[in-house]
């Protein structure tokens, strides 16, 4: 049986050992009509008295062990269960369903009160709030693992369609589409560990596949959007292995800008040989096409090859002015006029080179 008696009650019964003086009494009748009147309130108000209630709860129960009082400690810990069971009564699926950004003040506040009835129990108040807790959590993540599992399917698919014959020039645009996917996954389900590896799997066999295939990305223009899309992978990478307390290692940018800069040294290679070998055919038009061809690589080159682009620069200035010269004293005015054009273009883009 279970008699559940108030302090009031237990003084007339002559129950109250000496450690109940005429204060204590008051001060034990009084708390417990306040817990009583608290109830499942769950506004911030009540949870302010809530903690002043645990503090007393505390202040009394270590008179009551000071006199070895069990009766009365019994009742202080019956008293802390009526606090506990408001502390968890404000904790739901709605709750926490805000998020870690929107619940973590309340949650916290919670917690210190749980843990100032800890003092007063033999089973602690904050163990059982963070077993509701985490009971809460597990149901939560079910549920966004079955609404993400779909998109995470859909990025497979995506993954396949781009490994298809015909398929690779949609490199870029395929990337980006499976990040935003990724994206809109993660934001689905921000702390589901299971939801976190599935798309980290994807994000690592796919960043493998950029990388082998770098064939698909030979221009400048596609170097640079996927050293961009590199670097959106490795941030949401970066996000995802924190929810599994992981490390993201090594980072595809570093290694995307590494193949950049290898195509852009090639290609400058490439198109300063041929330049040259244009000019020593007189074919100046044609260098200069070869520096327009250039020019897209130059971000990742001036660090490195300026001296060389400088000399190239020269001999087409050498080699225009003295066009000019032949022109002008073969009375070709048609001819240094086409010439002076040139140079005007020439002027532009070593404009660009060197902005």
């Amino acid at each position: 049986f279970f008699f559940d008696f108030s302090v009031s009650d237990l003084r007339k019964m002559g129950c109250c050992g000496s450690a109940l003086d005429k204060d204590t009494t008051q001060r034990l009748e009084t708390v417990e009509k306040q817990i009583k009147a608290l109830g499942l309130k769950t506004d911030d108000d009540s949870l302010q008295e809530a903690a002043g209630h645990a503090k007393e709860l505390q202040s009394l129960f270590e008179i009551f062990a000071s006199a070895s009082d069990m009766r009365m400690l019994e009742q202080v810990q019956e008293l802390s269960d009526v606090i506990l069971r408001n502390l968890l009564g404000r904790i739901d699926l709605p709750f926490l369903q805000k998020g870690p950004g929107q619940y973590k003040a309340a949650l916290d506040s919670i917690m210190a009160v749980a843990t100032d009835l800890d003092a007063v129990r033999a089973t602690k108040a904050s163990k059982m709030l963070q077993s509701h807790v985490d009971r809460l959590n597990e149901q939560i993540q079910s549920q966004q693992e079955k609404a993400v599992d779909p998109i995470i399917k859909k990025i497979q698919v995506m993954r396949d369609k781009l490994k298809q014959p015909g398929q690779g020039k949609n490199l870029v645009a395929g990337t980006k589409d499976i990040l935003d996917s990724a994206e809109q996954a993660f934001k689905a389900a921000p702390e589901a560990k299971q939801v976190a590896t599935g798309l980290l799997e994807q994000l690592v066999a796919h960043s493998i596949w950029v990388l082998e295939s770098e064939a698909l990305w030979s221009e400048a223009e596609a170097c640079d959007q996927v050293v961009d899309l590199s670097k959106g992978l490795d941030d949401l990478a970066e996000r995802l292995v924190k929810v599994l307390q992981a490390t993201w290692d090594p980072p595809i940018t570093p290694q995307a800008e590494r193949l950049r800069q290898r195509k852009a040294s090639e290609a400058c290679e490439r198109l300063v040989a041929q330049a040259q070998r244009h000019l020593d055919a007189d074919e100046g038009g044609e260098a200069y096409h070869c520096l327009v061809q250039l020019l897209p690589w130059w971000p990742s080159l001036k660090a490195s090859r300026s001296l060389e682009i400088v000399g190239l620069f020269s001999k087409m200035q050498s080699f225009a002015h003295e066009a000019f010269l032949t022109a002008a004293k073969a009375g070709d005015s048609a001819a240094a006029e086409e010439i002076r054009g040139f140079a005007t273009q020439f002027d532009e883009l070593r404009g660009k080179f060197a902005g």
